[in-house]
């Protein structure tokens, strides 16, 4: 319920509203860029006071941390929309229009696949990277370079969004990321390659998000893009709870993540 209320979905809702479409899809990745700097920043931190405080005081931080929103949202100007800009709905003829809509489902299961790919990697690559004889430690380094990297490449998604086909760029994510994961897998596994992986997955990470937000305020209005958001952000957590779920029982089932990276491989190309 928490990451729900405070997900991308939450935040394009108020973006659209206030910046032109022309300059939606670059706003929605710099938002991406802004939460994966955030992450960067604060996984350090959290380790640190987890040392020195305890994880329950480090989590008594972190709710404060979170409470200063109510600062910043004071500054946010309030809901705006251009009805010029795009068809706009009323609430049962937005998700109507969309539910009837192929595109809608395929951008639902595009946010599946999505959500199935990183959050396996993000739970997984680290034991797979112990059962190769990799010191824990690597898989975090490798998480934070993952991080790192998404904040170019969620700049990138956005601004090649304002360019270039929203739906073809997509299509191309999808399926560089079954590559790097495929030669990744097919090359010697070492440090070297191990960051490179990282790097790259960090390019392809969440440089999905601002393109398919930007595609429901551009076909369906901006009004309701919370709710239309929404609606497929389920979609994301549904192949999220699949990607951790399912990879940790291909897991125990067989001793190793082999079925599961190839699975994950061939959504991607699906």
């Amino acid at each position: 319920i928490a990451v729900g209320g405070t997900a991308f979905g939450v935040v394009f809702s108020t973006l659209g509203k206030i910046v032109p479409e022309e300059h939606r899809a670059m706003a929605f990745g710099v938002g991406v860029a802004a939460g994966s700097f955030g992450q960067f920043l604060f996984t350090p931190i959290i380790g640190l006071l987890i040392d020195t405080v305890q994880w329950q005081n480090a989590l008594l931080v972190l709710a404060a941390v979170a409470l200063t929103i109510i600062v910043w949202a004071l500054g946010v100007r309030g809901d705006q929309h251009d009805p010029n800009k795009a068809i706009e709905f009323d609430l049962a003829g937005a998700l109507g229009s969309a539910i009837r809509d192929p595109s809608f489902h395929l951008l639902f299961w595009g946010y599946f696949v999505c959500g199935l790919q990183v959050v396996f990697i993000g739970l997984h690559l680290p034991v797979f990277l112990k059962d190769e004889g990799f010191d824990v430690t690597v898989g975090a380094r490798a998480l934070a370079l993952v991080g790192l990297f998404n904040i170019a490449g969620s700049l990138t998604a956005g601004y090649l969004g304002q360019r270039v086909s929203k739906k073809w760029l997509l299509t191309v994510i999808y399926i560089l990321r079954s590559i790097v994961m495929a030669g990744f897998l097919l090359a010697p596994i070492t440090m070297t390659s191990i960051y490179i992986f990282s790097a790259l997955m960090g390019l392809l990470w969440l440089s999905t998000v601002p393109l398919t937000s930007a595609l429901v305020g551009q076909v369906w209005g901006v009004k309701y893009l919370g709710t239309l958001g929404g609606v497929i952000f389920v979609g994301h957590q549904l192949g999220s709870f699949l990607g951790a779920w399912l990879g940790g029982r291909i897991y125990d089932t067989t001793g190793s993540y082999d079925y599961a990276w190839m699975l994950v491989i061939a959504f991607g190309l699906f």
